[in-house]
């Protein structure tokens, strides 16, 4: 047998030094067979193989001699799982851990499984307790292993530190006692001189900071142009026009004040007994003339102020009164009697032939250019033609008239009249016209731009996935969907109708054929097929064991049915035709072949001996009988298998009781009846049974083991239920499992 252990987990326990440290290894491991099914076996006792596991201790990955070893008998598996402690069996001496080791383990006396495991750390837990008594006794005498005359005393390291304060001064230069050079705290300068670095050290120095090539800053820029009279043209024309109302309002005012003067003057003449009130008007006056003195010193101060820009403007004006001078009359006033140097014939505004002038027309006409010629001509504009409007002719072209019949106006291009067609500047609906064009309202100027469904826009589907919408540059959906193929899409092979090719919805081959196949067939090669039993699902590579549907008679009345098939014993394929699985129901038998087997796949019963039987061989014409049973408290399994003819006929037929014949034993079989014990009367059945039974004493030995099935009290597999004599098993059991095949 091949085993498999999945990496065991190793922990070991530590006490402290002054504690007995445990000398165990606690070991987890998880095994399994060879195919990678997990050992289950919780209680040995019921279990039908018993697991032993060796572990030995070697120096080396290869030794061939081992340090240490232990056994462990019978170990229950959960699930696969199993926990041990090593050195539970045999101590773990100082010699087998006192350094690393590999751990071998062996499953009941096999090969040793490979490759060995190393317990490097968790081993030398175990020695480090060793060792951690030798230091704590150790270090009694010692500080970490070192002596404690090797260590400084405080009185030494105290002595140590005043030595170390004394030596930082000794030797230092005098100016630096104080911790810098006094170079420049001894140096002394003169009012305004600042200490300077020459050629020979620091020394005193004018301070020539603020001499004229220090640079300004941005305020004493700012300073110098406005103590110096430059101003900007804004602010020259801001100034005259104060300026002017300044002296315009001083003008009024003087006048003002010459004019009250005046009324003074008469009333200090005119006026008896009023000197009181007219000294205070004068007083006024004085006052208002004091202001106005004032006003003028100001108005005086600007303008000597502004000489230079008084100066500027004159020069202005200087230039442009030399321009002036230098402009011909015409370019000021713009008169063709202005022109000088004109031609002669061209004095009156048209050259010399003077045609229009010359010409002489009848009362109502009027002169036409025609052909570059100036000529009389009948004014035409009111004369109507066939359609009511004026006549339009080259002499015409451009004439615009309104047509009351038709309420529109018309214009005339030299041969007929065109009506006009008035606008409202209305911009159509954007969705009215196609995504991304320029709309344009009803006078013909572009307006907007449209965002309607444009289907020169729309993706070419190929190049979409399966139904999904396809989008103009406006995001509007497309008439046509996406046809590419949409792997997601896909349908399921087991949807898809066995041997056609599986597509998604848009048609596109998604790779792969369908299997679906009607009823119970199975699609093989692109055909579906019939599977009429479980030996069918085996040879077309199924080999778990397991609920199968089969259809015994393919196209026939018989409806498919579930079935159990044991496809794992003695080369699989068997079709269950009867089961008990105690506890159970009422257990029930037909001879309907979808009942039965249905019965015997998933509840209790199964086909009936004879008619039930007989119905099944004569569609799937078995060959072969398999009986499989074991009791819970039971320690032997019957698990054989007959071909003999004479057997199969005795239950499907009937006859005579048949001999034993040849009996194959399968997987698990463990009894004295699937064994090679001689049966009772070395035949099928008992007494003068003329058709097999499932139930009755199928084969027995009389007094030891038999084949019974709810006779009464007697639920039997290998066992003898009675009370009382030597051969009884003395106990009464019915619960376990009685299986009957064919194939």
């Amino acid at each position: 047998m091949r085993w498999i252990l999945a990496l065991g987990g190793i922990v070991c326990s530590v006490a402290t030094a002054s504690a007995e440290l445990p000398r165990q290894l606690h070991y987890n491991g998880y095994l399994t067979n060879a195919v990678g099914e997990a050992i289950d076996c919780p209680d040995v006792l019921q279990c039908a193989n018993q697991y032993d596991l060796s572990f030995r201790l070697y120096p080396s990955a290869g030794a061939e001699s081992a340090v240490w070893q232990e056994t462990h008998l019978a170990v229950s598996m959960f699930g696969g799982s199993f926990f041990l402690q090593l050195g539970s069996q045999t101590d773990l001496t100082d010699e087998a851990i006192e350094e690393a080791r590999w751990l071998g383990i062996t499953i009941n006396d096999g090969d040793e499984l490979l490759p060995r495991q190393e317990l490097a750390s968790a081993i030398f837990a175990l020695r480090a307790g060793r060792a951690d008594e030798a230091i704590v006794a150790n270090d009694a005498q010692h500080l970490g292993g070192v002596e404690a005359t090797e260590y400084a005393s405080t009185t030494a390291l105290n002595e140590l530190q005043g030595s170390l304060s004394s030596v930082a001064t000794q030797g230092l230069p005098a100016d630096l006692a104080d911790g810098d050079h006094d170079t420049l705290g001894s140096l002394t300068c003169g009012p305004g001189m600042v200490p300077k670095m020459t050629s020979l050290g620091w020394a005193c120095g004018t301070d020539d900071s603020g001499d004229e090539d220090s640079t300004l800053t941005e305020e004493q820029v700012d300073t110098m142009v406005a103590n110096n009279a430059f101003a900007g043209q804004a602010d020259l024309d801001t100034l005259n026009a104060t300026m002017a109302l300044a002296l315009n309002d001083l003008s009024s005012a003087q006048e003002a004040i010459n004019n009250l003067q005046t009324t003074l003057s008469t009333l200090d003449t005119s006026v008896v007994g009023h000197g009181a009130d007219i000294a205070g008007l004068q007083t006024q006056v004085n006052a208002l003339q004091a202001d106005l003195n004032a006003a003028h010193t100001q108005i005086a101060g600007l303008l000597n102020a502004d000489t230079d820009l008084q100066a500027n403007i004159d020069l202005v004006q200087t230039h442009l009164n030399v321009l002036d001078t230098s402009l011909s009359p015409v370019a000021k006033n713009g008169s063709f009697t202005s022109l000088v140097d004109v031609p002669a014939g061209l004095a009156d505004g048209d050259d010399n032939s003077d045609s229009l002038g010359a010409l002489s027309c009848d009362a109502g006409q009027v002169a036409k250019n025609q052909g570059g010629v100036w000529s009389c001509a009948d004014d035409q504009r009111g004369a109507l033609g066939v359609s009511g409007l004026p006549i339009c002719d080259p002499d015409s072209l451009g004439q615009i008239v309104y047509d009351d019949v038709s309420d529109t106006l018309q214009l005339c291009n030299g041969s007929s009249f065109r009506r006009i067609k008035l606008c409202e500047s209305l911009c159509p609906s954007a969705d009215t016209q196609p995504c991304g064009q320029s709309l344009e309202d009803d006078c013909g100027v572009t307006c907007g731009t449209a965002t309607g469904l444009n289907l020169s826009q729309c993706t070419d589907p190929a190049t979409v996935l399966c139904n999904e919408d396809i989008l103009d540059s406006c995001d509007n959906v497309c008439t046509a969907k996406g046809t590419q193929l949409d792997l997601d899409q896909c349908a399921a092979g087991s949807e898809t109708p066995c041997g056609s090719p599986v597509l998604d919805p848009c048609g596109n081959t998604c790779g792969g054929l369908g299997t679906a196949c009607p009823g119970g067939d199975i699609c093989i090669s692109g055909s579906c097929l019939t599977a009429t039993s479980c030996n069918f699902w085996r040879n077309q590579g199924f080999t778990t064991d397991g609920i199968y549907s089969i259809d015994p008679d393919g196209v026939g009345p018989v409806e498919a049915v579930d079935v159990y098939c044991d496809m794992t014993s003695g080369g699989g394929g068997w079709t269950r035709v009867y089961g008990v699985n105690w506890p159970t129901a009422e257990i029930t038998q037909t001879d309907n072949v979808h009942d039965g087997l249905a019965r015997a796949g998933t509840e209790t019963g199964g086909l009936t001996e004879g008619t039930g039987l007989a119905a099944l061989k004569s569609l799937i014409n078995f060959s072969e009988l398999k009986f499989d049973c074991q009791q819970t408290a039971g320690i032997r399994r019957i698990h054989f298998s007959t071909a003999e003819p004479s057997a199969l006929s005795w239950f499907v037929s009937g006859g005579s009781r048949p001999a034993t014949g040849t009996k194959t034993s399968q997987p698990g079989n463990s009894s004295f009846l699937g064994g090679n014990h001689t049966w009772q009367d070395g035949k099928w059945g008992h007494g003068d049974e003329s058709l097999g039974s499932f139930t009755d004493h199928t084969f027995y030995i009389a007094n030891l083991v038999h084949w019974n099935i709810a006779q009464g009290e007697r639920w039997e597999c290998d066992t003898y239920y009675c009370v009382g004599a030597s051969y009884c098993d003395g106990h009464f059991d019915r619960t376990g499992f009685w299986y009957i095949y064919v194939r």
